[in-house]
């Protein structure tokens, strides 16, 4: 879906791919529900415009190590479940910018949150695994300024830039 630079809208349904990404944006796309799954691939992936996430569920089942969602561009995600089997929920990489400010994020066999562009962790996320929370990467820059982010093992592991101003990090 969305190849191109248009505008896509999702508020329901389910899609699902075997093989490839269900959404590679170029344009803007906003998700306020609908179920979206990828057994063989990133399920989600950010390759321009804005890709807002207000609601839904997005989720890869993949053996390998993919992402419910890959950014390249600019992510918001204020509510919604996105989960991964094996790679990150989220993988923001270099030139991708994100906020989450809400949802629920999870990954089983893997860090829930990638960070190699720069994000920011605001008021109403909550996040508890027992896995890592954030791997914030050497080029990555992370603001944590809110939200509730636990673990059993580490939180946050960081090889660039982290500013924290608000929040409970509980490990």
């Amino acid at each position: 879906l969305n190849q191109n630079t248009g505008d896509l809208t999702i508020s329901g349904g389910n899609y699902t791919s075997s093989t490839n990404s269900v959404i590679s944006n170029y344009g803007d796309v906003s998700i306020t529900g609908g179920t979206i799954t990828s057994t063989g691939s990133n399920t989600v992936n950010i390759l321009g415009g804005t890709f807002e996430i207000s609601g839904g569920n997005i989720s890869t089942t993949s053996s390998g190590a993919h992402a419910a969602i890959k950014n390249s561009a600019s992510l918001t995600i204020t509510d919604g479940t996105l989960s991964s089997a094996n790679g990150s929920a989220v993988w923001n990489v270099s030139g991708g910018t994100a906020e989450i400010s809400g949802g629920a994020s999870s990954a089983s066999n893997s860090k829930v949150i990638s960070n190699y562009g720069i994000m920011e962790l605001k008021t109403g996320l909550s996040i508890s695994t027992t896995q890592l929370v954030v791997a914030n990467q050497n080029t990555g820059d992370l603001t944590i300024s809110g939200g509730n982010l636990s673990s059993t093992s580490n939180v946050i592991s960081n090889y660039g830039d982290v500013s924290i101003t608000g929040g409970t990090i509980t490990s």
